[in-house]
């Protein structure tokens, strides 16, 4: 083989059998208020009154809710950055999170901030897919080994569980069978996806688990599967197509290339799941030639955690079973000045001027609207900071 070992590169990083300990390269932190308050931008670039008016009910709901409203000061200091802002929900995440976003940046457009309504874009030009690719196949357990994005495929130990039925869009009549008349049968597939969100500069994480729907298309479409909905209260639409895949014994993968849009733009990207937490060295040569018959080349392509030690999770926002007295009421308190730093960066905190020439955050005060966008854990959606895991340049 002219690269070498198709599979050592993969060795550290638990695509492959793993034989030694992972590195996993520390999450940065971001303070996003740094950069806002640099060019002197405050709340008032958006509607305050929107939010005590048309939202009044989300916002008092949130904003009286410690856990609720740090998460809205978390994702106003991320101020779109990616990862910081998944970090957030891992954190604080809640059905009134998803409520109090919903109303202010979807219904009611409280935070002002461009939206781009072009669902269709993700439709155009498609990658070409396996014909006759079962959902069924899908059945059971699988696990994410590599990505192809960076920002949106890469997060620890992803367990995802398909469980692939049957659905109508109509009741059936009673005694009846499902037909055209009555109703329309269609497949769905339920995912059940477990994932890990690293605090940064520890070696403690954040246990997640969230669940999706895919609807199967028919077998002359040009993707294989699509969904849409809310995630984290704002809507999304993606496509999933399966552009590769192995049925050999022990060597079984899939690769799924997807694209998705959020009111905020479109985003894309791919990953490979295998029944494993590793791929066998055999099948990477598979893989790396499904990856550049569709233009992906697999030396850029990213390995996946899946190690996954058995210490206990991080407790989410608000849990005081491991709170003292003292703790608990630092905690009540300190969203307050996050509050007031979100409204008007600078107001506790001092900070120094940044080079706007990389730094154009000129939309929003919050650029809240990230969240939906990088946070498809079933679908794109999971990021991480992981040491690359390149397949070789030559599959064999």
């Amino acid at each position: 083989m002219a690269g070498g070992d198709v599979g050592a590169a993969f060795g550290d990083v638990g695509v492959v059998e793993p034989t030694s300990s992972v590195t996993v390269q520390d999450l940065q932190r971001y303070d996003g208020f740094e950069d806002y308050a640099a060019q002197g931008q405050q709340m008032e670039n958006s509607d305050v009154g929107c939010f005590a008016n048309e939202c009044k009910r989300e916002t008092a709901s949130c904003f009286t809710d410690g856990s609720c409203l740090k998460g809205v000061t978390c994702l106003g200091r991320c101020k779109g950055e990616q990862e910081c802002a998944t970090r957030c929900f891992a954190q604080y995440g809640s059905n009134k999170l998803d409520s109090w976003l919903t109303c202010t940046l979807e219904d009611h457009s409280c935070v002002k901030i461009p939206k781009d309504m072009d669902f269709s874009a993700i439709d155009k030009d498609p990658p070409h897919i396996v014909k006759g690719f079962e959902a069924k196949q899908l059945q059971g357990t699988w696990y994410k080994i590599m990505g192809v994005n960076k920002k949106y495929d890469c997060f620890d130990c992803q367990k995802n569980t398909f469980n692939v039925a049957q659905a109508v869009d109509a009741p059936v009549p009673a005694g009846g069978d499902v037909t055209a008349a009555t109703a329309t049968p269609r497949q769905v597939a339920d995912i059940k996806v477990n994932f890990r969100l690293a605090k940064p500069d520890s070696d403690d994480f954040w246990e997640n688990t969230i669940t999706e729907t895919l609807q199967v298309d028919p077998a002359d479409s040009p993707r294989t599967f699509h969904t849409d909905g809310k995630l984290f209260g704002l809507s999304f639409k993606e496509n999933w197509y399966v552009t590769g895949h192995s049925t050999d014994p022990g060597e079984e993968f899939v690769f799924v290339q997807y694209r998705g849009h959020t009111l905020q733009g479109s985003y894309d990207g791919g990953f490979v799941y295998a029944r494993k937490p590793y791929l066998p060295k055999s099948a990477l040569a598979k893989v790396a030639r499904v990856a550049r018959e569709h233009g992906i080349d697999p030396g850029s392509m990213l390995a996946i955690d899946n190690t996954c030690s058995v210490r206990k999770s991080l407790p989410r926002a608000g849990d005081a079973t491991n709170m003292n007295p003292l703790e608990r009421l630092q905690y009540e308190a300190s969203f307050v000045y996050d509050l007031m730093e979100w409204v008007h960066p600078g107001t506790i905190h001092k900070y120094a001027k940044t080079d706007q020439k990389s730094n154009n955050l000129a939309s929003s005060p919050s650029s809240l609207s990230s969240s939906a966008t990088m946070a498809k854990a079933g679908g794109g959606g999971m990021s991480s900071s992981l040491k690359a895991g390149p397949l070789a340049e030559d599959e064999g």
